[in-house]
């Protein structure tokens, strides 16, 4: 499916979409997915039987869906959370918390992909360290799904396709 889609945005065959997904930093093929000369950046999630692969030109792109489910644990977001994040979310009512927390889950994991930082590796920034400017808008795609998009320039378009 991704193959197809990028095909459209590139004008060529799905065929021809050739991903990479080499890792910058050790060269194994678990990197962060490209399309090597196309000019184009995508990131690919699923969740619910649904498939959400946002595509754009000259910045970078992450994405995160999401069904809000237990699974999504205290210990990873202990991780890529910090201290006031956590007590915000905890301190909602618990009919709530749980899309909160997935909703949460979800801007973390889009920035993490934006960046081509893990959230197992932790995605908070080294104090000091430079950081790329990120811009996040959430996705409420409805039957109960919710998601994030972050890019490196502002969100000021989101086409939807089938």
């Amino acid at each position: 499916m991704q193959r197809a889609v990028l095909a459209r945005y590139l004008g060529v065959t799905a065929a021809q979409v050739r991903i990479d997904r080499r890792c910058a930093r050790c060269g194994g093929p678990h990197g962060r997915p490209s399309v090597p000369g196309a000019g184009i950046d995508f990131s690919v999630s699923h969740s619910g039987g649904r498939v959400v692969i946002a595509v754009v030109g000259s910045e970078r792109v992450g994405v995160d869906v999401q069904m809000p489910a237990a699974e999504i644990s205290r210990h990873f977001l202990a991780k890529a959370l910090d201290p006031a994040e956590s007590a915000a979310l905890e301190a909602l009512p618990a009919a709530s918390r749980l899309r909160a927390l997935t909703q949460q889950w979800c801007r973390t994991e889009a920035a993490a992909k934006l960046t081509g930082v893990g959230v197992l590796a932790g995605v908070r920034a080294e104090p000091g360290a430079q950081r790329l400017p990120v811009s996040l808008v959430d996705l409420d795609l409805g039957g109960g799904l919710v998601g994030a998009l972050a890019s490196s320039r502002p969100i000021d378009r989101i086409r939807r396709g089938t």
